[in-house]
This record gives C-alpha cells, structure tokens and sequence, in this order.
C-alpha cells in the first residue's frame, strides 16, 4: 500500500483539511486496509463511534462493488479519503466503468446489499463515469460545522 497524505487549500468556500490517498490490487481482501485508514480520518474529523462504523459497513460496499463490478483480475484501485470541512469523502477510483458483465453475483443474486445499503448509511452516494475511463464511487459523511463532533 503507498499511503500519500497531503493537507489541500481552499476550494470555492470549502477548505480540503487532508487527503489521504493510495493504491491497493483490486481484491476483495483490500477491504479492510482501506477501512482502517478511512476509520482513522473519521475519528481526527470527530465523527461519532457509530458513525464511523456505518462509514467502514458502507466502505465495505463501496470497495465490494468497485471490484466486483469495474476491476479485472490484476487490476488496482485508487482510494482516496478526503477530508472537507464541511464531510468526508471516501472515493474509490477503478480503471474499468460498471459493467454487469464483469459483476457475476448480480447475475446470480448472490451479491451484498451494495447500493442501497450504502445510501442507507451515508449522507451522500457518488458513481460517475471518469474521463478518460475507469469510474469512481463515493461515499460521502457530513460533518458537524466548525470540526465539532457529530452525533
């Protein structure tokens, strides 16, 4: 995993506070790795117990579905947890877009809650299309105004 954190100015009235971002194979087993690190700026940002938690269940998913749905075997993901002032973003870039071709469980129906339970959890679900390819899926926490901890 190459961990690059890096602390970002002022976007319109927004201020990014970090960006933690890295790379890992597209695998199921990289799940928790990108958990833990989105766990560890939740808890800096103040985000409540339970609220992290709902953040690594829907991490989970976000991480499932990019693998399972964009990603070939020897692919990576680029992930990217972002700290605003206002939320937390964690943005799971894949180099392929969805395809339910390359998801066999949807096929099936054998696969997880995925979106729904994302949206469930999160304040915001974001999948688009990247130019230039590939797709990004996003999970976004809000955060109390001014840094105070949240509910």
């Amino acid at each position: 995993m190459r961990l690059r954190r890096e602390v970002v100015g002022h976007m319109n009235s927004v201020c990014t506070l970090s960006v933690t971002s890295f790379s890992l194979p597209a695998d199921l087993k990289s799940s928790s790795r990108i958990r833990g690190a989105a766990a560890g700026v939740a808890r800096e940002a103040g985000l409540s117990s339970s609220r992290i938690y709902d953040l690594q269940v829907a991490v989970s998913e976000a991480v499932a579905s990019a693998i399972e749905y964009c990603c070939l075997p020897g692919d990576e993901v680029r992930v990217e947890v972002a700290w605003l002032t206002d939320r937390l973003e964690v943005r799971i870039h894949s180099p392929r877009p969805y395809s339910a071709a390359l998801g066999p469980r949807l096929l099936s129906h054998q696969g997880g809650f995925g979106l729904p339970l994302m949206a469930s959890l999160a304040d915001q679900v974001i999948v688009r299309r990247r130019v230039g390819g590939g797709a990004t899926l996003a999970v976004v926490f809000s955060l109390a105004p001014c840094g105070l901890p949240t509910g």
